[in-house]
């Protein structure tokens, strides 16, 4: 067996690889033998089946096999050995690879295109600047999100006449130049909402009509764009386009969301368990919400921020034929099309070159999440969730559920993982320790510490929940690493200009 490493460029190359009849010959030999031994055939004693027949009947396929078995091996060991940081795995080469004879083949040769790593030597400095954004929370918000919750518990009615908040169904059916309906015409069912319709003059012709009522409009003034008013229509965006005709709208019913009112009883629907029984403390908990959601968007907004600024600051060169080829191979099972495949390119390749500088990072600062670690991250929560049962019996109600509605709403985060853990964890640890945490006082600290030690255990055994411990542990030392090296500026702004930043054109 010989394999030669060909340079192709400067990050990739091709492997040749190989084989005589003496690196495949005993292995053959001894399966085959093995066949013989176990073979049940009629006519034949177990055992006693000729090895020609033997031979015959499996000898390709075995053949084939223990080649596809020599190959694997010893693609890997040269990798291996070589110390060959690759990016992803080799692709065989179609146009040197030819088929076999395995007939009259005693010697093989197969080709096999890897792509190596670039090197990266990642640096943070405070010559990289990035903002964080403090978004502060208006009064308006606050009461436009409550009376969302007011009308998402309300009660549906069907009212007479047609006001501006309602829903409709109609019938939308396609006019001739003479104002009557165009036979073969285009016709469809569909929902209107009020608040969604475009153009104002046109919102303004259906307040007040009744059910069973017509108008005739323009149907590019029912929605903003294109794609909406195909979905209202019932065809596709590029037959919209070449529409030119008037639509006949006929009420078929109108639809009222009567909004809830608020008081305890609402109170409890939105917040069960809380006892909130005034405005003021369900508008407090609505900015309690608030500010904690912002927090987290702004924290996940800064992280991909810093992504983009490292990624743009070091310029990666990658073997982008290569990388093609090998999304496109690898997710063949996704119908993909090489087309699919260029139009997503940039975004992958950037993916890609975050993923080398993050593990560039990794071992040049030496993050490392150790078991450790991890224990102390479930004992630390549960000593909190200990202390807190004890701090709640000591204070109010208001006191209470302000904390008891903090580990509620803790699971929104998508960048950090901590808060899907502690919901995961609460939940695991009452079911498999159910009052373990329950004290009355004499338990000497060295058993507590012991029962947490047990309770840690027990969740990180637990793959799936260990491995977002150990990958939001990653995170936070990697948000710390981030803070401490780079330049961060505080900007003030408000919910909306944040979302604007956050979804510019890029």
């Amino acid at each position: 067996m010989n394999i030669i490493n060909e340079p192709t460029g400067e990050l990739t190359a091709t492997l040749q690889v190989k084989f005589t009849e003496d690196d495949y010959r005993n292995e053959v030999e001894k399966t085959l033998k093995d066949y013989q031994r176990k073979a049940s055939i009629p006519g034949f004693r177990p055992g006693k089946v000729p090895m020609g027949m033997i031979r015959k009947m499996y000898g390709k396929a075995i053949m084939a096999e223990q080649i596809d078995k020599l190959l694997s091996n010893a693609v890997a060991s040269h990798i291996e050995e070589n110390q060959l940081n690759l990016l992803g795995h080799p692709l065989p080469n179609e146009e040197r690879n030819t088929t076999l004879d395995l007939d009259n083949q005693k010697e093989f040769e197969f080709y096999f295109d890897i792509a190596l790593s670039p090197s990266v030597d990642p640096e943070l400095s405070e010559a990289i600047e990035v903002s964080e954004y403090h978004i502060m929370l208006e009064d308006a918000e606050v009461e436009k999100y409550a009376a969302s919750l007011l009308k998402k518990h309300g009660s549906f009615i069907n009212p007479e006449t047609v006001e501006i908040s309602d829903m409709l169904t109609v019938d939308l059916s396609e006019l001739d130049a003479d104002g009557n309906i165009r036979e073969g015409g285009i016709k469809n069912t569909t929902s209107v909402f009020m608040e969604h319709i475009a153009d104002q003059k046109l919102k303004e012709q259906f307040l007040g009509k009744k059910t069973g009522e017509s108008l005739d409009i323009d149907p590019t003034g029912l929605a903003e764009n294109r794609a909406q008013r195909a979905y209202l229509l019932g065809v596709t965006s590029d037959q919209v386009a070449d529409i030119k005709s008037r639509f006949r709208v006929t009420i078929n019913s109108i639809g009222r969301v009567v909004p809830a009112e608020p008081g305890p009883e609402f109170y409890e629907k939105v917040y069960p368990g809380l006892n909130i029984n005034t405005l003021e403390d369900f508008h407090n908990l609505i900015r309690k919400d608030a500010v904690e959601t912002y927090a987290r968007e702004s924290e996940n907004q800064l992280i991909r921020d810093i992504q983009q600024a490292l990624v743009k600051r070091h310029q990666i060169n990658l073997p982008d034929d290569f990388l093609k080829r090998y999304f496109f191979e690898t997710r063949k099972d996704e119908k993909v099309t090489r087309e699919d495949i260029e139009r997503d390119y940039e975004e992958s390749s950037d993916a890609l070159r975050w993923q080398l500088i993050e593990n560039g990072i990794i071992k040049k600062y030496g993050i490392e999440v150790k078991r450790e670690d991890a224990m102390d991250y479930v004992k630390s929560y549960f000593r909190g969730k200990a202390a807190e049962d004890t701090h709640e019996h000591d204070h109010d109600h208001d006191h209470d559920h302000e904390h008891e509605h903090e580990h509620e709403h803790k699971h929104d985060h998508d960048h950090e993982h901590e808060h899907e853990h502690d919901h995961d964890h609460e939940h695991q640890h009452e079911h498999e320790h159910g009052h373990e945490h329950e004290s009355d006082g004499s338990t000497p600290v060295d058993e507590k510490e012991k029962r947490l030690d047990e309770i840690a255990k027990i969740i990180l055994k637990n793959e799936e929940e260990a491995k977002k411990i150990y990958t939001m542990l990653f995170d936070r030392k990697l948000s710390g690493l981030y803070r401490e090296k780079i330049t961060i500026k505080k900007v003030d702004t408000n919910y909306e200009d944040f979302m604007q930043k956050v979804y510019r054109p890029r």
